[in-house]
């Protein structure tokens, strides 16, 4: 009974022995798969916009009758370019780790989804269905980087 006893409390030393490293250990790797978690749920995001997109660039061309292989392919080809970029992106965060951290990958989703929802609205727009310019615009800002910090945005 005596060895039992021992062990029982050697374990319950180790488990609460060095709590605060234990949780410092635990919240970090917390919000590191939070992090993880947030990007995977974006990654998806980007692809639903992606072949949404894809859908009605298909269909408008489709009733325009105006369907191209080639288009198709350049449809496809952006598919494999995002995902390379992506890929990039994250290689490029894992190499910037140890210097500093940054989240280039999030920004670089980001970036995507807005170029993406642009054209969704766009080819909405050609369907008649009303989209407010004001989000048009707004997205097209954000798209193209026309709001610099301290510098007054120039009127068109």
């Amino acid at each position: 009974m005596q060895p039992i006893l021992e062990y029982l409390a050697g374990f319950v030393r180790d488990l609460f022995g060095d709590a605060a490293v234990k949780f410092v250990a635990a919240l970090t790797g917390g919000v590191f798969l939070g992090s993880l978690d947030w990007l995977w749920v974006a990654t998806k995001a980007l692809f639903v916009l992606m072949c949404l997109d894809f859908g009605l660039g298909l269909w408008r061309a489709w009733l325009d009758s105006n369907v191209s292989t080639a288009k198709l392919r350049g449809g496809f080809g952006k598919f494999l370019l995002y995902l390379l970029a992506i890929l990039a992106a994250h290689h490029v965060d894992q190499a910037a780790e140890p210097l500093v951290h940054v989240n280039f990958r999030a920004f670089l989703i980001l970036y995507l989804a807005i170029c993406e929802s642009l054209s969704i609205f766009r080819h909405l727009c050609r369907f008649g269905v009303p989209i407010p310019k004001t989000l048009i615009n707004r997205l097209e800002t954000l798209r193209d980087c026309e709001i610099v910090p301290g510098k007054p945005k120039e009127t068109k």
